[in-house]
This record gives C-alpha cells, sequence and structure tokens, in this order.
C-alpha cells in the first residue's frame, strides 16, 4: 500500500469493522467513502423490486384426500402416494449359509463363500498379509 491509512481500510475489511450503513439497503462498509461510492449506485438506477405475485390458486384436486394442487403434474405425483405398496421381489435363491449375504447369481455367492474359507493361497510379497481372492491381492498391493 502506498500509504499506511490504505493499509488500515484493507485491514478493517478483514477484521469486520463496517460501521457506515447504507441508509437504503442496510448493506455496510469500513469506510464514509466506500459507502459514498455505494451510494452512487443507488442514485444511478432505483432498484425495482417485482411485485409479489399472487400464489396460483389450486385447480387439481385429490379424489382420495383433501389435498390441491396447482399442476397436473404434482396431482400425479401425489396419487403415487395413496397407490398399494409394490411386491416385495422374492427372496434371493443365492443366500451365504455361513453370513446370510445374498447374491444374485451363484458366481458371486460362490466367489463370497471363498472368504469364509480358511485357505487364502494369495499372499503378498511387501507384508504379511493374505487373501483368498488375486483381486484382493491386486488391489491391497497398491497400497503400498
Amino acid at each position: 500500500f502506498t500509504h499506511s491509512s490504505n493499509l488500515l481500510l484493507h485491514r478493517r475489511t478483514h477484521a469486520g469493522a463496517r460501521t457506515h450503513e447504507c441508509p437504503t439497503c442496510a448493506k455496510a462498509f469500513v469506510s464514509e467513502a466506500c459507502l459514498q461510492k455505494h451510494l452512487q449506485s443507488h442514485a444511478a438506477a432505483p432498484t425495482l423490486l417485482p411485485a409479489p405475485a399472487a400464489a396460483p390458486e389450486p385447480l387439481w384436486r385429490c379424489s382420495v384426500c383433501p389435498l390441491s394442487f396447482t399442476s397436473e403434474e404434482e396431482l400425479l405425483g401425489h396419487q403415487g402416494s395413496h397407490a398399494a405398496p409394490a411386491e416385495t421381489p422374492p427372496a434371493s435363491p443365492h443366500r451365504c449359509p455361513t453370513c446370510g449375504k445374498t447374491f444374485k447369481n451363484s458366481s458371486g455367492l460362490a466367489r463370497h463363500r471363498h472368504g469364509h474359507a480358511a485357505e487364502r493361497p494369495f499372499k503378498c510379497s511387501l507384508c504379511p498379509k493374505t487373501f483368498t481372492q488375486l483381486s484382493g491381492l491386486l488391489g491391497h498391493q497398491r497400497s503400498h
């Protein structure tokens, strides 16, 4: 900064000391000069606030309950809440007998069951960790 007073003004922007308030919009500034510059924005272009929009009148009424909506899309979305609950899908036939986890297919279950086996043939060459599947070892080795 070329002057110490400019540095002082700049520091106030970080300190939160905004004591000069705009009488039009209540925005606060660190100095009278900043406030005066801001006031010019009100003089240059008066701010026009949009007129508050009237709330749309509900036109779509639910035939099941007393609610009504402003669009057919909203009504249709709501009517889904009155629909009978969907049937639950049948239980998966591919369930692990050890832990109960289910799988979409038998190969997923077979791969999972290797995890419960005592055999862990894939050993990391950098640490003592072992794995039941090659993919587990390869993923682990990326962590080294």
